[in-house]
């Protein structure tokens, strides 16, 4: 599948950061709401600066993308550069509805208590926007029938997942539509990040490049971490 590996709209371009969330819950951190715009930053020569087209990507120690770039060597972050991905990925099913949905091939039942079951009845459209299909049985008992593309749907891992969930859903604080829907979008990212496997051969790590590159903005994550840096070779 041919992509657009770069998008230039650079004037107006800005990043999305949190306002500090919950410290305390499962193992991610949530990001916090600010605006950056310090475009001569954020794209300067980088964007003069991709991978080259004919270029082989090769995974570092389980953390990094190395591919050859115009003027050396490209890095990239790969667990920010899957957390942007999924940002957008997020943002665009909360949006306009195109969650992708993995059915579970065996249903896994969860007694999660009742205050969590109100909790995902009263976020039913939500949840199956961003793809998961969850069913309640009783009034302290949900099934998981389906997850989002890219999450497992082993039994252990779906129990954690639902647990992770719970944790998001509970922040009731009351914000505008759209400043929650980059908030949940930038929660759900993480949790995705946190519950998937990083790739480890140059197939899948190119096409996370592509991903990365087809973004709005691909070189921070949404709370401003930087995801690519190029090594010029007379540094190398």
């Amino acid at each position: 599948k041919c992509e657009t590996l770069f998008r230039s709209n650079y004037d107006g371009d800005y990043i999305f950061a949190f306002d500090n969330i919950a410290a305390s819950g499962p193992s991610y951190a949530s990001p916090s709401y600010s605006v950056h715009t310090d475009k001569s930053q954020i794209f300067g020569k980088l964007f003069e600066d991709r991978m080259l087209p004919s270029s082989k990507a090769m995974v570092f120690q389980g953390k990094y993308i190395l591919t050859p770039a115009a003027s050396g060597l490209m890095i990239v972050h790969l667990r920010r550069a899957m957390e942007r991905i999924f940002y957008e990925r997020y943002l665009n099913a909360l949006c306009h509805d195109t969650g992708i949905t993995q059915t579970a091939l065996f249903p896994v039942q969860i007694q999660t208590g009742a205050s969590a079951v109100m909790l995902f009845q009263e976020n039913h459209d939500m949840l199956m926007n961003l793809g998961f299909d969850i069913g309640i049985v009783s009034a302290d008992t949900i099934v998981v029938n389906g997850v989002p593309e890219g999450f497992s749907c082993e039994e252990g891992k779906v129990r954690c997942l639902v647990d992770d969930l719970v944790f998001i859903l509970s922040d009731s604080t009351a914000l505008l539509s759209e400043v929650l829907q980059q908030r949940l979008a930038g929660q759900f990212a993480l949790l995705a990040v946190s519950h998937s496997s990083m790739p480890d051969s140059s197939m899948e790590a190119q096409r996370i490049l592509d991903s990365l590159f087809s973004m709005s903005n691909s070189d921070f994550t949404p709370s401003g971490k930087k995801i690519v840096t190029v090594i010029e070779t007379d540094q190398i």
